[in-house]
């Protein structure tokens, strides 16, 4: 999996005026990448990843994304700093959801979503719904829902922010493991 930027641009208009959020940024990657974007709160980096995943359209430039292998999957995954799960599904559901986008079958995807819950130590929150997690409990079960999918480019907003110094640890050696030809790119 590859991506490249190129004089990537986005604004926004706002009661206050025009605002622009990223102006005419370059880079890319070409696989078997971590990269991390680091700045202050409010510098682009949420609209850059967003604009990458395609979530939104950019006011000027391009995002080519090319992936090395064709398989049919989605080219991405996306981790949000909110967590983003389904708050009428359990946990075993919003991890699988992904799994069952691509068309895994029921069992498979169940399986392989309990592998990651356990590993992340929610095996006894299976069946548990969003609000009755904590806000780090949810985030691990946003981070796992991107992870069980094996996306050839894994985007990331902040993704480690909620969780305690254990769980992060435990999360970051989970990244690293990713094989094949993925990317990640993550904001902090």
């Amino acid at each position: 999996m590859r991506f490249e930027c190129t004089a990537l641009s986005k604004s926004y208009e706002t009661r206050g005026g025009r605002v622009t959020a990223l102006d005419k940024v370059s880079f890319g990657a070409q696989g078997h990448e971590f990269i991390g974007v680091v700045g202050p709160s409010g510098c682009g980096k949420t609209t850059l990843l967003k604009l990458i995943a395609g979530l939104i359209e950019p006011t000027s430039g391009t995002v080519r994304v090319t992936r090395d292998e064709p398989n049919g999957g989605p080219s991405s995954a996306f981790v949000f700093q909110d967590h983003g799960l389904f708050p009428w599904m359990t946990v075993l559901d919003n991890v699988a959801f992904g799994l069952e986008m691509q068309g895994v079958g029921r069992r498979e995807r169940r399986d392989r979503s309990r592998t990651f819950i356990e590993r992340v130590g929610l095996r006894t929150f299976v069946d548990s719904y969003p609000h009755q997690l904590s806000v780090g409990m949810r985030q691990r079960v946003g981070i796992v829902r991107a992870f069980v999918t094996d996306p050839p480019l894994l985007l990331m907003d902040e993704p480690f922010g909620a969780l305690d110094s254990q769980t992060r640890r435990v999360l970051q050696a989970e990244l690293r493991s990713c094989g094949g030809s993925n990317a990640a790119l993550s904001s902090s």
